[in-house]
């Protein structure tokens, strides 16, 4: 059972968002394991896109400029993308 607490689900305002909507276009097929909320992989879900945004949004590194969504967005994606290739490679993918 998880703790809504430590994960929320989008609210309506956010799902609006194109930053929501990027991060969904990119994370939806995936398999994602998050031990500090549940046990286990599960699709992608909205909570996951709310959890990538809440955490760029609270980074003490803000990029700056005229690349801070894109170095916000893929620094979001290169995190992701390492967590995938670590559980292929441990056999789980």
């Amino acid at each position: 059972m998880r703790d809504h607490n430590k994960w929320p689900d989008p609210d309506p305002e956010m799902l609006a968002t194109p930053q929501f909507e990027a991060v969904w276009q990119c994370i939806k097929s995936w398999d994602i394991n998050v031990p500090a909320a549940y046990s286990g992989y599960c699709g992608a879900t909205g909570n996951h896109v709310r959890a990538i945004l809440d955490a760029l949004a609270n980074s003490d590194q803000k990029p700056s400029g005229s690349y801070a969504v894109p170095v916000a967005f893929l620094t979001g994606m290169l995190t992701g993308m390492f967590i995938m290739a670590v559980s292929i490679l441990a056999g789980r993918g």
